[in-house]
């Protein structure tokens, strides 16, 4: 309408939105219209007081991502990625810092008619922070059972690694090798041997360097040993 125009009643509308530390809240400002009910527009005054009361007495984390998208997923029984988890708990935490602020004001009741309806779930929060280390990562102790597979991969890869290096220090083998060293190709352990001597070393070629002065061979007398650890990452994937 003209007359929104007039006021730059957009202009306003940005400048607020720009202030909000959530995307979510940003959009509903944008979104904003004004009103011709007098009752409302009153009600809404008096929120919009006590909300800057509240801002002005206390600091409410307020950044938190719309998680409407990710609790439809979870409602149709859908697997939440971790980062998806972290979001939940963000939101939890921004919810609870409002509802604690707002209710430990005296006065501000037209705000607390809304919190009061708020319930925040702590249970939930914990159960993500207890299972959750970082976007990409869960705890050791997320489960039992992921726990128990972590252990039987480092047990696994100790043994695979103490293996390998006998083969450096093995002089039949260690001469063919461009480094007495253990590396990874292809999330498999394998040795670096000189091309030249490559027909000396049995076992898996994974790669060959960039110059092709050096393959990565597996030996044959490790790759039980490799096929463990790839079963044992792959049970942890699904946990």
């Amino acid at each position: 309408m003209k007359v929104y125009n007039d006021l730059e009643f957009n202009t306003i509308l940005n400048s607020v939105a720009a202030l909000t530390q959530s995307s979510v809240v940003a959009e509903a400002i944008l979104d904003t219209l004004p009103t011709t009910d007098l009752d409302r527009a009153n009600k809404l005054l008096t929120q919009t007081g006590d909300a800057v009361n509240v801002l002005a007495s206390h600091r409410p984390s307020l950044a938190f991502e719309d998680v409407e998208l990710i609790l439809s997923k979870a409602n149709v029984g859908a697997v939440l990625t971790l980062k998806e988890l972290l979001s939940v708990t963000e939101h939890i935490r921004a919810l609870r810092s409002l509802k604690n602020n707002v209710e430990s004001m005296d006065e501000c009741d037209s705000l607390k008619d809304i919190t009061a309806y708020a319930r925040v779930c702590d249970e939930l929060e914990y159960a993500i922070d207890r299972a959750i280390e970082n976007e990409s990562d869960l705890k050791d102790d997320a489960s039992e059972k992921l726990y128990g597979i972590r252990r039987a991969i480092i047990r696994a890869n100790a043994r695979l690694k103490e293996k390998l290096d006998g083969f450096t220090k093995q002089n039949n083998i260690s001469k063919y090798l461009q480094d007495n060293i253990v590396t990874m190709r292809g999330g498999r352990y394998v040795l670096p041997v000189r091309n030249d001597c490559r027909g000396n070393v049995k076992g898996l070629v994974h790669d060959v360097s960039s110059t092709g002065a050096t393959v990565f061979i597996e030996p044959f007398a490790v790759v039980e040993a490799n096929n463990e650890i790839i079963t044992l990452k792959t049970e942890e994937a699904m946990r």
